[in-house]
């Protein structure tokens, strides 16, 4: 998972987010990694392996995303690419 904090209070686009992503800006983010203050805007890129037993069923992460949905850790949600 890579991690990018947009500066101070922006809102930048998708597409700007993704190309930052893919620059030496982005960090690895592993265990403990704390984000922060609430009120920034930060982009994860995560990378799935989907066993493929699993590929032709639809529940992929649905409740991980349905919880920070709700607990408004998570504003919204972009698939890139499947």
């Amino acid at each position: 998972m890579e991690h990018w904090p947009a500066q101070g209070m922006t809102k930048p686009t998708f597409d700007e987010a993704m190309a930052q992503l893919n620059t030496p800006r982005a960090a690895l983010v592993e265990k403990g990694f704390k984000f922060g203050p609430s009120w920034t805007n930060h982009w994860l890129r995560v990378n799935l392996r989907i066993p493929e037993q699993f590929r032709d069923r639809e529940v992929i992460c649905e409740h991980m995303i349905q919880t920070l949905l709700t607990d408004k850790q998570l504003s919204s949600i972009h698939f890139a690419k499947p």
